[in-house]
């Protein structure tokens, strides 16, 4: 059974040598105690924080004294508790018909065949994020081909946006949040 975060917490002596409750070279990387997914140990470790803020505080104070090199989380839960980066703001895939508006069927499908690809699309947005202006319209330039031979439709437009309200609200757009791995059509 593997052991998460929170329960690593519960048995105390949180910097034994060897099973630090963090890892002490890159705070955004998991321990050596846990057995998840780089994605799964930040998704758990901004729960934490959000949920116990306070406890944080002390653990993280507690870390930083250990660490010479200061290491800084580069991720964060919002109001909402979705997961978000510092300094990337736009976390939206936006797809929609370029000339045809698409249906609530076919975003629908669109939406659900991108959570299938979750794990590649989280470290490929990571890497978008830290890219030059030239190098994320070549990401999404790639994205819309990827999209377009995904679903077989070549009137596609893909975007990447900072918030929902850029949509008409009409039910034929598909916004994608990149990190959190959910779809909704506006």
């Amino acid at each position: 059974m593997s052991k998460n975060f929170e329960q690593r917490l519960y048995e105390g002596n949180y910097w034994e040598n060897g099973n630090e409750c963090l890892n002490l070279h890159d705070i955004n990387k998991p321990p050596d105690f846990y057995e998840g997914t780089e994605k799964e140990w930040i998704e758990e470790l901004t729960t934490y924080i959000s949920l116990y803020p306070k406890e944080w505080e002390t653990l993280y104070q507690q870390y930083l004294s250990l660490y010479e090199n200061e290491s800084t989380l580069q991720f964060y839960r919002n109001e909402e508790g979705y997961l978000r980066k510092f300094g990337v703001n736009e976390i939206y895939l936006k797809v929609f018909g370029r000339i045809m508006p698409l249906s609530y069927n076919e975003l629908n499908y669109m939406g659900r065949l991108l959570t299938e690809w979750d794990e590649e699309l989280y470290w490929s947005f990571l890497e978008y994020g830290s890219m030059d202006e030239s190098g994320k319209d070549l990401w999404r330039e790639r994205m819309e081909i990827y999209i377009k031979k995904l679903v077989n439709k070549t009137d596609l437009s893909v975007l990447v946006t900072d918030t929902l309200d850029n949509s008409d609200f009409l039910g034929n757009e598909l916004y994608f949040d990149l990190l959190n791995n959910y779809y909704i059509i506006l």
